[in-house]
């Protein structure tokens, strides 16, 4: 997890709460990386696109995996 969702200003450091995502569209593109508070919905819009949590994940290096969600078709 990012030092700053660690260490942001107003934020309790003990409260780790916000999970990575990886909106991924093809595998052969990078994915936007996003860090999301609160448990993590099955669904999200960004982009102008509904985007679904699959079974996937990406190593979180050293803190949680990150979470894979592709656009919903």
């Amino acid at each position: 997890m990012s030092e700053f969702v660690r260490t942001s200003p107003g934020r309790n450091p003990d409260n780790r709460d916000a999970h990575g995502v990886d909106l991924v569209v093809d595998d052969t593109r990078p994915a936007t990386r996003l860090l999301i508070r609160g448990a993590l919905p099955h669904t999200l819009e960004q982009g102008g696109r509904v985007w679904a949590t699959t079974a996937e994940a990406h190593d979180g290096a050293g803190g949680p995996p990150i979470a894979v969600y592709r656009p919903q078709t």
